[in-house]
């Protein structure tokens, strides 16, 4: 007799005592992330705030995946756009084309996404394997570049329609509905600080416009590559840290609402990648090595002691596998 033959099915997958739970589809699957604490990475010892992750790696495919249903969700409800008629446009670094592919489908849209070249080969083999059409553009130019390709191709398409991540406020709805009271359930109001990575910045101006009128004291903290500091100093060059510092300020971003800037060097983020996986057994992304070390850094600060400091792990590193250099 077979090995497989001796498995008792029922004791495998023994009967529900309660109501079945099932999703109508994979969209009913977008939020609800648990907060995991790094307690091995980050030691909450000698009055150090605790580090938690906020885990976006646990949606279907990241942070990006609640931007990207909010966004077509709202622009379908407001007759801007139909399926079978309207084609999607989009600039991405990749995240936000997953989330934007995987809705494209579930609502019948078709999707054209124009990405750096630069980023990376899981991340394209993803959005081909959901049906989007890439469009990839030179690598030095990032996500500007992208953006101009988007732009072009607005021209280009008859009934394109063009999603501007960057400039949709629906991106910061998104936060402001979802992640904003998922982080104010969870910490029951005792979130010291946030530290997120500034890319299209909805993560952060969403939370902060949710949360600041109820706790003034919230820290709201961005983080950029220290080879880029765009938003602190207006200073761009291509960088390590992708889905961050997209080379120009989005309309979305609002200074007023983030109180600290944060230079993290693109190595201390891959090597706080290998850490996360090596002390937390959480494989993250590059931008999550980023905000994971700077959270650490601010858990040790005076101000903090005793309090929780919340890190946004937005993506997985399966995404990053091909990546040099990075494991």
């Amino acid at each position: 007799m077979s090995r497989t033959a001796k498995v008792n099915i029922a004791s495998v997958h023994p009967p529900s005592s309660g109501p079945m739970d099932v999703r109508d589809s994979i969209l009913d699957c977008i939020g609800s992330t648990p907060l995991v604490a790094l307690d091995r990475f980050a030691p909450p010892e000698d009055g150090r705030a605790r580090v938690l992750a906020k885990m976006e790696l646990m949606n279907p495919y990241s942070v990006k995946d609640r931007p990207a249903l909010w966004m077509l969700r709202e622009a379908h409800r407001r007759g801007e756009i139909e399926p079978g008629r309207t084609t999607i446009i989009e600039a991405t670094s990749g995240n936000t084309g997953i989330g934007l592919a995987m809705v494209s489908t579930i609502l019948g849209y078709d999707l054209v996404l124009c990405m750096s070249e630069g980023m990376s080969e899981e991340r394209k083999a993803i959005l081909r394997a959901l049906g989007a059409r890439l469009e990839l553009t030179p690598a030095p130019l990032h996500t500007k570049g992208a953006k101009a390709r988007a732009l072009e191709l607005l021209e280009e398409l008859p009934e394109g329609y063009y999603i501007c991540q960057h400039d949709n406020m629906d991106n910061r709805q998104a936060h402001i509905d979802s992640t904003a009271e998922e982080l104010w359930e969870q910490t029951d109001g005792g979130m010291s600080a946030l530290v997120a990575g500034l890319g299209t910045c909805g993560t952060l101006t969403g939370v902060a416009t949710a949360l600041k009128p109820r706790n003034p004291d919230l820290l709201i903290v961005g983080v950029e590559p220290a080879e880029a500091p765009y938003y602190r100093t207006g200073e761009f060059v291509q960088h390590k840290i992708p889905g961050v510092v997209p080379g120009f300020t989005p309309g979305i971003y609002d200074a007023d609402l983030v109180d600290r800037l944060v230079d993290v060097p693109a190595e201390v983020a891959w090597q706080s990648v290998r850490d996360l996986a090596h002390t937390e057994g959480i494989m993250a992304g590059i931008t999550s090595g980023a905000t994971a070390w700077a959270a650490r850094e601010l858990a040790g600060e005076s101000e903090m002691a005793g309090g929780m400091v919340v890190c946004i792990v937005a993506d997985t590193g399966e995404r990053y596998l091909s990546t040099k250099g990075l494991w």
